[in-house]
């Protein structure tokens, strides 16, 4: 028995090492280019990676430089980037190989004291993505990916602004189907409530389902399921609309704003609150259309006008004809 587990134990031992052994081999060739932290569409950091002596296809070496600014803070939380400060230093590898995980640690100089140096791990996820750290930071991967070999670091950073990683996700298909749906089923002469509510909430349960399994993942995909919710029937639908909004705008859908707006609303008016925007109106049988209740003093039009709401003198009730949403 002790021979036996003796054996077992070494053949584990082989086969970890194995698989190490084939993180390590990863092909370097998979590595080559120039890679891009993109924000705000700019890139901020570029990273350009070159075969070093005995590269080749194998997992060999690699060199090349990094190009980033002088000095900058990370928001660990949620890979913000802010108070960018230039000019941009190119700082060479000065050390470079393949760790057990497969992933690239590469060495450069820090740009604000050239005697100490800054480590990086880099692995490529897919032929044109990969992901960034610091190593020895509690920090999420910051998304890179392949440019052309022109691409070069901007500039024009502000430090004063806070900038978000580029998504590099497409649109989910699903959201934007039940999204399309909602937005069908109020534009049909005559609607059926009874048949559309409860198509409502198959759609609300559908989007709640995609957002806790983190499929949704761009500002579409916030801002679909942000109309979703608002035609939900209850005072939490209307808060979590107004979420999604707002998640919406961060992930750089500034159209957002409108929909923002008018869930805060729609939530206040269902518990019994004035709306403070003035993107709702209740139209009653056989009376005109009103706003209220409304606060109309606490908004000034200036962020009206910001979030793409109208000017309070400028709103009107829609047509007769037309259901509000």
């Amino acid at each position: 028995m002790r021979t036996l587990m003796a054996s077992l134990w070494f053949a584990l031992l082989i086969l970890a090492a194995a698989d190490a052994a084939a993180a390590r081999d990863a092909p370097a060739s998979a590595y080559l280019g120039r890679w891009a932290l993109q924000m705000d569409g700019r890139n901020l950091f570029i990273l350009d990676l070159k075969a070093g002596a005995g590269a080749g296809s194998g997992a060999g070496t690699l060199t090349g430089a990094l190009t980033w600014p002088t000095n900058f803070q990370i928001n660990t939380s949620n890979d913000e980037i802010s108070k960018v400060t230039l000019p941009l230093a190119v700082t060479p590898i000065v050390e470079a190989g393949f760790d057990n995980n497969g992933s690239l640690r590469f060495v450069v100089h820090d740009p604000q004291n050239p005697k100490d140096t800054d480590t990086f791990l880099f692995k490529v996820s897919g032929r044109d993505y990969g992901g960034l750290i610091i190593a020895g930071a509690r920090m999420r991967t910051l998304p890179m990916n392949r440019v052309g070999p022109d691409a070069t670091a901007s500039s024009a950073w502000d430090p004063d602004r806070v900038y978000a990683p580029d998504d590099h996700h497409t649109t989910n298909p699903e959201m934007t189907r039940l999204f399309d749906e909602d937005q069908a089923a109020r534009k049909v002469d005559r609607i059926d409530w009874s048949v559309v509510s409860k198509a409502d909430a198959a759609r609300r349960a559908q989007t709640l389902d995609l957002l806790n399994q983190g499929k949704l993942h761009t500002g579409a995909d916030f801002l679909h399921a942000a109309f979703v919710f608002q035609h939900g029937d209850r005072p939490g639908d209307y808060l979590l609309a107004h979420t999604l909004a707002l998640a919406a705008v961060k992930r750089g859908r500034s159209d957002a704003s409108w929909i923002a707006a008018a869930t805060l609303d729609r939530y206040l008016q269902t518990i019994g609150q004035p709306q403070i925007y003035g993107t709702q109106f209740t139209i009653k049988q056989g009376a005109p259309a009103t706003q209220a209740p409304m606060d109309g003093k606490l908004i000034p039009d200036s962020l009206r006008l910001l979030l793409g709401v109208p000017a309070l003198a400028q709103q009107a009730p829609p047509p007769s004809q037309v259901t509000v949403p």
